[in-house]
């Protein structure tokens, strides 16, 4: 009797071990979840995009417009030595390899009456104002002082031409604008915007006024 019942207890704690397992079972566990291709990037590896370049301007240069031949002034008069001043006598023009050059000589005095030479727009006769047509497209201005083409007694010193127009690279005409009031002046039609220099030359007096091309 006592062996039946130790065989029952023993039976009824092994089932209640089996159902305590089942009970107390692992549970399955989910899969594991996989990140999506779009997130699998390594920022060690990953380059960061490159920027767009700025587009460039590029400023356009200053147009060069022809700068005006400085205003050249020289000469003398002494009123103590004589109070007539320089008589015009020759007008050469001449041309160089790189110059064109009109020479201007005087009596009377021992240098170069005083004298201006200048950018103009348009070449006008002295004294009536009236604008003097020229060959060229540019011109300039010569005005000497105390200076005059003819004598007290109106009798002319110089006799040559007072329009040259020897068409030359740099020197298109040249041509006397007045002369009154012992103020001569003479304009220059130039081939573009042709520079001179001046020379204040001796035995004979001469002004030399060179244009370049």
């Amino acid at each position: 009797m006592k062996r039946t019942l130790l065989a029952i207890i023993v039976g009824m704690v092994g089932l209640t071990a089996c159902g305590s397992a089942h009970s107390l079972g692992t549970v399955p566990r989910s899969p594991a979840v996989q990140p999506s291709p779009s997130s699998s990037i390594d920022p060690s590896t990953s380059k960061p995009p490159k920027p767009k370049p700025k587009p460039t301007t590029t400023t356009p240069a200053p147009s060069q417009s022809p700068t005006p031949c400085a205003t050249k002034t020289g000469g003398q008069f002494d009123a103590k030595k004589n109070d007539v001043g320089a008589q015009l006598v020759d007008v050469r023009l001449g041309s160089h390899d790189t110059y064109d050059r009109v020479t201007f000589e005087f009596s009377g005095q021992d240098t170069v009456p005083p004298y201006t030479i200048r950018t103009v727009t348009t070449v006008t006769e002295d004294g009536s104002g009236k604008t003097l047509s020229l060959q060229g497209t540019s011109y300039a201005e010569l005005v000497f002082q105390h200076a005059s083409g003819y004598d007290l007694y109106y009798q002319p010193t110089y006799k040559g031409p007072k329009d040259f127009v020897p068409k030359f690279q740099a020197l298109a005409e040249v041509r006397e604008a007045g002369d009154f009031e012992r103020v001569l002046s003479w304009g220059f039609g130039l081939n573009d915007s042709s520079c001179w220099h001046v020379l204040e030359l001796s035995n004979p007096v001469r002004l030399a006024v060179d244009f370049s091309h």
